[in-house]
């Protein structure tokens, strides 16, 4: 192989591993961020990409939210356990 085409493999090899770090980082981030609101006896519905606020910059770096807690119920609210949607 080419010197040229062993340092183009090399840097597409680096970026997969740098965006699969970042992904990881962000799924690990909503994780948290899910058992931080049980924790506190928020049961959180609705966990898509839609309601994934990624923020930040190089310096600070990713910033990860939960947004939309319209489908959010609390953990002792009594119609939780006759939901579908809800199984505990």
């Amino acid at each position: 192989l080419s010197r040229r085409w062993r340092l183009f493999r090399r840097w597409k090899t680096q970026s997969l591993v740098s965006t699969m770090t970042t992904a990881i980082g962000i799924h690990l981030s909503c994780e948290l961020g899910h058992r931080a609101a049980y924790g506190v006896g928020v049961l959180y519905r609705d966990l898509s990409e839609g309601n994934v606020l990624i923020t930040g910059s190089k310096e600070v770096g990713l910033r990860v939210m939960i947004i939309d807690f319209d489908y959010a119920k609390l953990l002792e609210d009594p119609t939780l356990a006759n939901e579908p949607m809800s199984v505990r």
